[in-house]
């Protein structure tokens, strides 16, 4: 496992804009929907700054099944079956389904597959931190 920089930064300032959104807009189309196409940009480089072997495809293949799971277990609302009363994991995890979210996250799918294909500043060179 090696640590690229690069990526690190990019999923740093990925989540401080979603904490930012979660902090400050609380309605909208930039809550409902624009922070959950940009969770998949930002679990992409989270688990590319460690994880560089996998193909980008498959990493993000992964992150859309995960995040759609998560979305299918707030369906069957996980967190008060579970007894889940750490606020942060609920926040995490979410307590309502909304089928838009899965839209959303199809949608940041696509702008991150189109994005790491066909843009050069997408994958620059790797700078590993050994």
């Amino acid at each position: 496992m090696r640590f690229n920089a690069h990526h690190f930064l990019k999923f740093s300032l990925l989540l401080l804009t979603e904490v930012l959104i979660a902090i400050y807009i609380h309605h909208g189309f930039i809550r409902g929907f624009a922070g959950d196409v940009l969770v998949i940009l930002m679990l992409y480089y989270g688990i590319k700054c460690i994880l560089p072997r996998p193909s980008s495809e498959q990493i993000l293949k992964f992150v859309l099944l995960f995040a759609c799971i998560v979305e299918l277990l707030q369906l069957f609302e996980i967190t008060r079956y579970l007894h889940m009363e750490n606020r942060l994991l609920r926040t995490l995890l979410g307590t309502t389904f909304d089928p838009l979210d899965i839209i959303a996250y199809v949608t940041g799918y696509l702008l991150t597959l189109f994005f790491i294909k066909y843009s050069s500043l997408a994958e620059p060179k790797d700078i590993y931190l050994e």
